[in-house]
């Protein structure tokens, strides 16, 4: 079969295109609603996506797409994206469209000047992206559920970490206000604490992180806790016990190429990372 590969649109009629292909590819997952999509795809203070779709005739048989955002990479604020969202339609599955739209998103986004691109693979797209896309595979997020304070946050080690999203001010009111979830932010001592809801009664998903410039309203947040994080040497420890692997959102791995140098690797152990920096829940 023949196919035609655009560049995604956050149009009214592709948004609708990609929330049936969604359901239609994952049916448990209730997130894919316009409301949702509007949010992700097109309010991003750092711009709209950047990705590809694959069409049979007018149908849309393949998607792949990445949200652009700011990181600090080896000390230096650089242009990235967080590969997001991949789906293909059951009936154009085997055909390789998922490599085919992912090298051309990344073609158009080195185009753009991104210079980066990471992610948190599910454990249907993990193999793919390192051994067909040659992404590295930094480590896995730790998980661990706790009670008690929140661990503290080292500022000047994080400061000096080799990898970090950025996060200011119009980047946490965008990414506080996900239709799907919800987030609750409290400032603390110069750093700030990030709650948002989990599938689980009774325990919220938190992380600490650090921002990036002022112009933040702060927003109180809850206690109970589940922790995702990678780069937890940078951290205190708290009262926490590991997740079992069962129970975890995914297989947690985070993932990453440098789109100019292929051979630029990250040290997991210089890298700080958490829930907010990608989207669990």
């Amino acid at each position: 079969m023949d196919y035609t590969y655009k560049p995604v649109s956050t149009d009214s009629d592709a948004l609708d295109k990609a929330a049936d292909l969604f359901c239609t590819c994952f049916p448990k997952a209730s997130q894919f609603t316009r409301a949702f999509l509007e949010w992700q795809y097109a309010a991003n203070p750092d711009g709209s996506v950047i990705g590809m779709d694959a069409f049979a005739g007018d149908t849309l048989a393949a998607t792949y797409v990445c949200l652009p955002a700011a990181i600090r990479l080896e000390g230096k604020p650089v242009k990235a994206m967080l590969s997001l969202n991949t789906a293909t339609h059951p009936d154009h599955r085997g055909k390789g469209l998922f490599t085919k739209l992912a090298n051309l998103t990344y073609d158009q986004a080195a185009t753009a000047g991104v210079k980066a691109v990471f992610g948190v693979a599910n454990q249907n797209s993990f193999p793919g992206f390192v051994t067909r896309l040659g992404f590295q595979n930094v480590g896995g997020l730790d998980a661990r559920v706790g009670i008690g304070p929140f661990p503290s946050l080292d500022r000047e080690r994080a400061k000096a970490a080799q990898f970090q999203r950025l996060w200011n001010g119009d980047r946490l009111r965008w990414r506080a206000q996900n239709p799907a979830n919800q987030l609750k932010i409290e400032q603390t001592g110069g750093t700030l604490l990030v709650t948002g809801r989990t599938p689980y009664p009774g325990i919220d998903v938190k992380a600490r992180i650090l921002l990036d410039s002022e112009g933040f309203a702060e927003q109180r947040g809850g206690v109970p806790r589940l922790w995702l994080s990678l780069g937890t040497s940078l951290a205190g420890s708290g009262i926490s016990l590991p997740v079992p692997e069962r129970l975890k959102p995914s297989p947690l791995k985070l993932i990453y190429r440098n789109l100019e140098d292929s051979r630029h690797r990250l040290d997991m152990r210089s890298v700080l990372f958490s829930f907010i920096d990608f989207d669990p829940y």
